[in-house]
């Protein structure tokens, strides 16, 4: 590898929902990405800690340049393509997501052609925008594409009414609950639709353990549990109305047809907005057959 690979800069590409891409220049080993003055790309966004994620840069003695991603302990988890983030690799083009916001690792230009960002700088538009503006933003509908816009809704817009007749039936179907929930907990990483049937069924021993009126055991992290996994539910679901939005906006039916497989397992509920949203627009607007399927 020659020196000038080695300190070749890279673009880190950042967007709200479908807006367009605000690109940021580096040339250094570290970008720390927050919501903190001194953080490398200062990103003004309320979903954002103060120091959310950092992307590294390793350069070994052979071969090109490889980045790695360190999420940060943060009440808003990162998702690499849509998937919870863990310590490892990333490459260009996979897409890092906290809430609405989209951060995207791209290669640079020509050196000739680039004007690297200086380390630590207010950055941009995005840099300097007020968190009051930055989440109306967020929350602009996209344009209309050549079908239509899909509102966004929210994954647990009605939760359930649960009840028990006495302290021992509560105790009882909490704890049948909650063994429901550990094994969808276990399954959340392979199975579509895991995190959201774990988000229930904690949902589900937390009330009827509150309705017993007594403290049970085993259950003791009940709680914690179901805000891990209401947010890990929320940051999928979330990723997948960015992904229908982009798909409506370029009117692609591939790729609709592919995001909107993934809603119906993500989001189980036939009765939630979203999925008679989506059965009210398939009505409207049906999708071509898929290519070589059987008619």
């Amino acid at each position: 590898m020659t020196q000038s690979e080695s300190t070749f800069p890279f673009v880190v590409a950042v967007s709200l929902f479908d807006t367009p891409e605000e690109q940021f220049i580096f040339d250094q080993p570290e970008v720390m990405v927050g919501r903190c003055a001194d953080a490398d790309l200062h990103i003004a966004h309320p979903a954002f800690s103060r120091r959310q994620l950092t992307i590294q840069r390793i350069v070994p003695r052979i071969g090109r340049p490889r980045f790695r991603i360190v999420p940060h302990a943060t009440t808003n988890p990162v998702l690499v393509n849509g998937i919870p983030a863990v310590e490892g690799s990333i490459v260009f083009g996979d897409v890092v997501a906290v809430a609405e916001t989209r951060i995207v690792l791209r290669k640079a230009r020509r050196r000739s052609a680039l004007k690297v960002t200086p380390l630590r700088i207010a950055l941009g538009v995005i840099g300097v925008l007020s968190v009051a503006m930055v989440t109306r933003l967020a929350l602009m509908p996209v344009r209309p594409g050549p079908a239509m816009v899909m509102p966004q809704f929210k994954l647990f817009y009605n939760l359930p009414q649960v009840s028990c007749a006495d302290a021992t039936t509560c105790i009882e179907r909490a704890r049948t609950a909650y063994t429901h929930a550990k094994t969808y907990t276990k399954q959340a990483a392979s199975v579509p639709g895991g995190w959201y049937h774990a988000t229930m069924e904690l949902y589900r021993a937390h009330e009827l353990e509150r309705q017993s009126g007594r403290r049970i055991a085993g259950l003791e992290n009940v709680r914690a549990e179901l805000t891990t996994a209401a947010t890990s539910a929320e940051s999928i679901y979330n990723d997948l109305q960015f992904r229908l939005a982009r798909d409506l906006r370029a009117n692609d039916p591939d790729a609709l047809r592919e995001t909107i497989a993934m809603l119906v397992l993500v989001v189980p509920d036939e009765q939630h907005p979203l999925r008679q949203k989506l059965n009210e627009y398939l009505r409207e607007h049906p999708l071509p057959p898929k290519p070589g399927a059987k008619r």
